[in-house]
């Protein structure tokens, strides 16, 4: 817990000392479709009844040009979003439905390629780190021959066979977008998360997947 503590307060301080020397701010919201890709550890194998399902976000990044040559621009961006996911997983040997609602924090980064079009408008595209963390979650069962029906709030931790899922999730993120010349910014982003975040059972595995669509809009924080 206390590295995932100093992980946070690293990312809050670099986060504010980016926003610092910031050039731009962009204010953004969308929807999403996130995955939890599930693996049984018994035999290895990916299993077809993984978690998925619609969500959406807000909030807003900032972003700061450190090289530019003519039509070309290379920007550091870094963002500060609510992620809501809406997930659902069906079992067919089962017949269970269990649903999962998750809240997360999430703070992508972002090295941008752009590139100006005659219309002044850009296209750009980049990649970069993402970390993420968990502070609000229910999942709901609906019961099947002994399986108990019912509606619980996640335990966060890294406790194993006690708490449900860890808070801490990161990984990689790519993003791709248009940028309008009046500040319109329409962009689809994809984020890739590496650890297992399911800590209840040792022989079961999650790992989330998001893909966004996102709208924005562009605001100088400098003259």
């Amino acid at each position: 817990m206390q590295s995932q503590t100093k992980i946070l307060f690293t990312v809050v301080f670099c986060f504010i000392a980016f926003v610092a020397g910031s050039q731009n701010l962009v204010v953004s919201a969308g929807g999403n479709y996130s995955a939890i890709q599930y693996k049984r550890a018994s035999d290895g194998s990916f299993l077809n009844e993984n978690y998925t399902g619609p969500g959406g976000h807000i909030g807003a990044f900032v972003e700061s040009t450190f090289f530019k040559k003519r039509q070309k621009e290379l920007i550091a961006s870094i963002g500060l979003l609510g992620d809501y996911k809406m997930l659902t997983q069906s079992l067919s040997y089962s017949g269970v439905e269990n649903k999962m609602n998750l809240i997360y924090v999430n703070v992508p980064a972002y090295v941008f390629y752009r590139y100006r079009l005659r219309s002044r408008a850009k296209l750009y595209a980049g990649a970069g780190p993402y970390v993420s963390y968990g502070v609000r979650g229910t999942v709901e069962i609906s019961g099947a021959g002994d399986i108990a029906a019912g509606k619980y709030k996640i335990e966060w931790g890294n406790k194993e066979n006690e708490d449900y899922m860890k808070p801490l999730d990161y990984g990689v993120t790519a993003k791709a977008g248009y940028r309008a010349y009046r500040g319109f910014d329409v962009a689809v982003s994809y984020d890739y998360g590496i650890p297992n975040v399911f800590v209840l059972y040792d022989k079961q595995s999650m790992k989330l997947r998001t893909l966004r669509l996102t709208l924005g809009y562009t605001l100088p924080l400098v003259d």
